[in-house]
C-alpha cells in the first residue's frame, strides 16, 4: 500500500523570513550606480568642451600669427621692390656722368604707363624716356607708387631720389582700441618713414646719387 507524502512546507523554526524584495536586484544599489555613471558622462562632457575650447583660442591664435606674417613678408617684398626699382635709375644717372645726369631730374609723382617695349637697359633712349619708363614701372610695382628725383640744394651734381608707396598696415593710436590706419598728417608723420600726401600716409625710401 503506498502512501502519497506531501512536501514539507514548514521552515524550521529556526530559519528567518525572507524579507521583501529577496529574489530581486537590489534597487538601490543600482540606482546609486545609475547616479554613478550619469555624474561620469557629465564629467566626460565638460571635458570635452573644455578641449574644443583651447583647441579653438589655438586655432584663432595660428590664424592671427599668419595674418602678420602674410602681413611682414608683403611689406618686405614691396621694400624689395622699391629698392630694385631705385638702383635702376641710379645706375642709369651714373652712367650718364656729370653732364647728362641733371637730365633724370624728375619732380613730378608718376609718369605714362609705359608699353611692352620699355626697357631701362635700351640706351638708345633719351633720359627723359628712360625717366618716363622708370616712373611707369613704379606705378605698376608698388601700390600707389609715386617718387621723385630731385638736385640737392646746395651739394651740387647730388641728386636724392626718393620712391614712395600707399602704407596700407593699420597702427596702434593712443586712446584707441584697434589699430587703424593714419588719418591726417599729424598721425601719419609721427612715424617713422611716413609722407602724408593726397590724403594718403605713404611709406617712403631715398636714395642719394653723390658725384
Amino acid at each position: 500500500m503506498s502512501v502519497n507524502r506531501k512536501p514539507n512546507t514548514t521552515r524550521a523554526a529556526h530559519e528567518p523570513a525572507p524579507w521583501p524584495g529577496h529574489d530581486r536586484p537590489d534597487t538601490a544599489r543600482e540606482a546609486s550606480r545609475g547616479r554613478t555613471l550619469h555624474g561620469q558622462s557629465g564629467v566626460t562632457l565638460i571635458e570635452v568642451l573644455i578641449a574644443l575650447l583651447v583647441m579653438s583660442i589655438g586655432l584663432l591664435g595660428l590664424a592671427a600669427l599668419q595674418t602678420q606674417s602674410l602681413r611682414f613678408n608683403t611689406d618686405s617684398m614691396i621694400r624689395t621692390q622699391a629698392t630694385s626699382l631705385a638702383n635702376e635709375i641710379i645706375e642709369q644717372m651714373r652712367a650718364a656722368g656729370q653732364t647728362g645726369v641733371a637730365d633724370y631730374a624728375y619732380d613730378l609723382a608718376g609718369g605714362d604707363v609705359p608699353s611692352e617695349a620699355c626697357d631701362l637697359s635700351d640706351t638708345s633712349t633719351s633720359p627723359g624716356e628712360q625717366v618716363q619708363c622708370w616712373f611707369g614701372r613704379v606705378t605698376q610695382m608698388l601700390p600707389l607708387g609715386t617718387a621723385t628725383i630731385l638736385s640737392r640744394a646746395g651739394s651740387a651734381g647730388t641728386y636724392d631720389v626718393e620712391i614712395m608707396w600707399l602704407d596700407r598696415e593699420p597702427r596702434e593710436f593712443s586712446g584707441e582700441t584697434r589699430p587703424r590706419l593714419p588719418a591726417n598728417a599729424n598721425e601719419c608723420e609721427q612715424m617713422v618713414a611716413r609722407q602724408w600726401l593726397d590724403n594718403r600716409c605713404m611709406m617712403t625710401q631715398m636714395w642719394t646719387v653723390a658725384p
